[in-house]
């Protein structure tokens, strides 16, 4: 696996298909562009995390963007695996790893 896949602890089912994986190498992808857009996303609903590289609604809606899978999807996610999705999301902002 791939250093941005996220392995599931167990099978995910979202809208009729089971996940085992969530690839999350599409962050390379993103822009600058695409940080703002989520950013005001949240500014527009009065909501200001003090550091929104590892605030998890923002690191899902990143993911979401990265993967093409709805912003949903990784809000359902069981905690754990939501919980890996926004580390990978934020160890790659922060360029770690």
């Amino acid at each position: 696996m791939g250093k941005r896949v996220v392995v599931l602890q167990k099978p995910f089912t979202f809208e009729g298909k089971e996940y085992k994986t969530v690839d999350l190498g599409g962050l390379e992808n993103l822009s600058t562009v695409d940080l703002i857009e989520v950013q005001r996303v949240f500014q527009a609903q009065n909501i200001h995390p003090i550091i929104p590289e590892i605030d998890y609604s923002q690191c899902c809606m990143l993911a979401a963007r990265a993967t093409k899978l709805p912003y949903e999807f990784f809000l359902k996610l069981p905690a754990n695996d939501g919980a890996s999705v926004k580390n990978v999301v934020s160890n790659f902002l922060f360029n770690v790893g």
